[in-house]
């Protein structure tokens, strides 16, 4: 399924763009869960039910003035679950790629632990009744969404604009610093994936540079970023493991590793601040500005 949301008009009504971009949103992730439950050795099934389930959250938080208190309420709690039992099996898929041998073979300690997260997720998607109760919360929430908005003649344009003149300020005010830490780093990549997942919604509410010119500089943005965080996880996760070994082999496998991640982390971090400078930063925003203008037929 495409990110994008095809054969919709900047002049379309608000309130029938929310609701196809919740739909396509919200079936994707039930899909991803069904996916991973059902072939629980695909790590990529566990990274796309992440990735939807977080485009769907970002539609709820753009469209949230249109939906009904507590049916989103509801909706987010539950992806909410999914997102954070998926998180689980995730750091672990990653986290293997960085310890598995050439052989492919994990650490017996780390197979245990996904076995485990994925048996949460297979719990999960037995209390959701396979994806047939993500299906009935959603048609409610989409029900009540089209009563509440009857009488709205918002157009997609108006409400792209007005929800980036949110978005985008939130982003650049989260910028780090040349001295910012991995904390602040973590917090600009959550923003960036917040404006990055609303350009996907909003595209078809602009000319064709928003989606080709500004839309690749966030990708580009979120990948180093996310490279930093995972470097991060796994050397949090290295240094537990020295601090729990008594096996002196073991412990000197773990301390070379932990040496090498510093550094790798230290020049990722470094490729970041060289490519993320005030130059670049000014370029991005004022890129966003003129798509801030008023939409005319």
């Amino acid at each position: 399924m495409s990110k994008w949301l095809a054969d919709v008009s900047p002049w379309d009504r608000a309130v029938d763009v929310a609701a196809r971009s919740i739909v396509t949103r919200l079936d994707q992730v039930r899909r991803s869960l069904k996916r991973s439950v059902k072939r629980p050795g695909v790590a990529e099934n566990v990274h796309q039910l992440r990735v939807w389930s977080r485009r769907a959250d970002v539609a709820l938080s753009i469209y949230e003035d249109m939906l009904p208190p507590k049916r989103l309420a509801r909706m987010r709690r539950t992806l909410k679950q999914v997102r954070r039992v998926a998180g689980r099996i995730r750091d672990c898929d990653v986290y293997a790629e960085r310890l598995a041998g050439a052989n492919g073979r994990w650490p017996i300690s780390l197979c245990s632990e996904r076995r485990k997260a994925q048996r949460k997720l297979a719990a999960l998607f037995e209390k959701l009744d396979g994806g047939r109760e993500l299906s009935k919360q959603l048609r409610g929430l989409i029900d009540r969404l089209h009563d509440r908005n009857k009488l709205s003649r918002e157009t997609y344009s108006a409400h792209a604009q007005s929800s980036l003149q949110r978005l985008i300020p939130a982003f650049f005010a989260s910028s780090p610093g040349e001295n910012s830490g991995d904390e602040e780093l973590h917090r600009f990549r959550i923003s960036g994936k917040a404006l990055r997942y609303a350009l996907e919604l909003f595209s078809g509410a602009f000319a064709p540079k928003f989606r080709n010119g500004l839309y690749p500089a966030l990708a580009v943005l979120q990948e180093k970023l996310g490279s930093i965080n995972d470097l991060v996880v796994g050397q949090k996760r290295l240094r537990e493991q020295i601090e729990q070994t008594r096996d002196p082999a073991l412990l000197g496998e773990l301390s070379q590793d932990s040496a090498e991640t510093s550094e790798e982390l230290e020049r990722a971090r470094q490729e970041f601040r060289s490519w993320w400078t005030p130059v670049t930063a000014q370029e991005l925003q004022t890129g966003f500005e003129e798509f801030l203008l008023p939409v005319r037929a």
